[in-house]
């Protein structure tokens, strides 16, 4: 008898390499070396006489020639693997370490494969540091493109990355926006940014749609996983459940505003209805029941899908947690990550052993973050953009969610 068998773009997963796994973009094996180079070219360009131009004050800990360059490269990398989004494996830490070599006292980093984060990536274009004081605004403009060029090479994000070139290149050809952006207060730029993000640039990089838009793709991807769950296993729970349970599992009492404008106000009303209905929710219980019907999923074939859900449920405690300002990260957050982290790891590549099932269970809760700064800002939603909205169909109680509109 044939045990369950990995699919093979995730069959890195099983090798023991140094893999850096941000579920959205699947596993990649980071190449030997990487961190260096990026940090060689990191360096070069803190040590620019443009970088030293601007006169942001470098936190405690870091040395003294790290300039801004430091800290919008460690956030910029943060936002690349999305905001409150899974990513895992040995070198889950990524953003870190490609930094690490601006600090004082170099950290040492774990290589657990089964460890995963979730950051809030508060990032957002142009940036923050390079743009504070009396830097001119062409100066920052330049070293912002720079840092993006610094971080090529890193596949996983890389669509992302090119993605923020495009705006930077689109906004610098355009001469209404050049102008904009060389004399709007910059407590107005990331706003007026978002809103110059077109379709193209939004389907990649959904954040610029504000803390809303931003929780309605996570909600309409969570429901493509949702759906596609319940149509092969049983047990999945409605997505009325589903949602009202995640805001628990959050840690908060009440659904916030916020996702009326994605469920719509009935929805919204039925959210909080199940909400109050739990009034004696146990998220371990929770997760352990959300862990067994994974479990069946996986066993089904669908582990796609279950990596799907767990990313987009992640990103949607993040946002939930963050609102009416932009993504935190996720904590507390009892979604069991883990447990598909270790799935993974002890499920046999083609013509292995049968796997024991279900798989044992590790903690599913994300290892403590490396400080850093609080959720960014709200971003604008760009306009004309309907933000996607939840519709709860069968007034009977059986309810499902409708197909988003936009």
């Amino acid at each position: 008898m044939r045990g369950l068998e990995i699919p093979e773009h995730l069959e890195l997963l099983l090798t023991g390499e140094p893999v850096l796994d941000i579920y959205a973009a699947g596993p990649w094996r980071v190449p030997d070396g990487l961190v260096g180079e990026v940090f060689g070219r990191a360096r070069e360009l803190a040590a620019s006489d443009e970088a030293r131009s601007v006169l942001a004050q470098v936190p405690e800990g870091y040395l003294l020639d790290a300039t801004a360059v430091a800290l919008n490269l460690l956030a910029l990398a943060d936002f690349l693997c999305g905001s409150a989004a899974v990513r895992g494996g040995a070198c889950a830490s990524i953003a870190a370490e490609l930094t690490d070599g601006f600090r004082a006292e170099p950290r040492s980093f774990p290589r657990d494969p089964l460890q995963w984060e979730a950051a809030a990536g508060w990032w957002r274009p142009p940036g923050t540091w390079l743009f504070v004081g009396k830097t001119p605004r062409q100066t920052s403009m330049r070293l912002a493109v720079r840092c993006l060029e610094v971080l090529e090479g890193i596949a996983p994000f890389d669509e992302r990355r090119r993605a923020l070139l495009e705006l930077y290149r689109q906004r610098q050809a355009d001469p209404e926006l050049a102008a904009q952006d060389a004399t709007a207060p910059q407590a107005d730029l990331e706003g007026l940014w978002s809103e110059s993000a077109g379709p193209d640039i939004l389907a990649v990089l959904p954040e610029l749609a504000g803390p809303e838009g931003y929780l309605g793709w996570a909600c309409e991807g969570l429901a493509a996983a949702h759906e596609r769950l319940a149509s092969a296993v049983p047990g999945v729970p409605s997505v009325l459940d589903t949602t009202a349970h995640l805001v628990l599992q959050a840690g908060l009492e009440h659904a916030p505003a916020g996702l009326a404008s994605v469920a719509g106000a009935d929805g919204y009303l039925a959210v909080q209805e199940q909400i109050a209905a739990a009034r004696r929710f146990d998220p371990r219980a929770w997760a352990a029941r959300t862990r067994g019907w994974l479990a069946r999923g996986l066993a089904a074939g669908q582990i796609d899908a279950c990596r799907a859900w767990l990313d987009m449920a992640v990103r949607i405690t993040g946002i939930l947690q963050g609102l009416p300002d932009g993504p935190g990260r996720p904590d507390p957050c009892h979604l069991p990550v883990a447990d598909s982290s270790t799935t993974c790891e002890r499920w046999p590549g083609p013509g292995g052993p049968p796997t024991p099932w279900p798989p044992p269970s590790l903690c599913g809760t994300p290892r403590p973050p490396r400080p850093g700064r609080a959720a960014a800002r709200t971003a604008a939603r760009p306009p004309g953009r309907r933000t996607a909205v939840w519709t709860w169909l069968n007034t009977a109680g059986n309810h499902r969610l409708g197909r988003a509109t936009r």
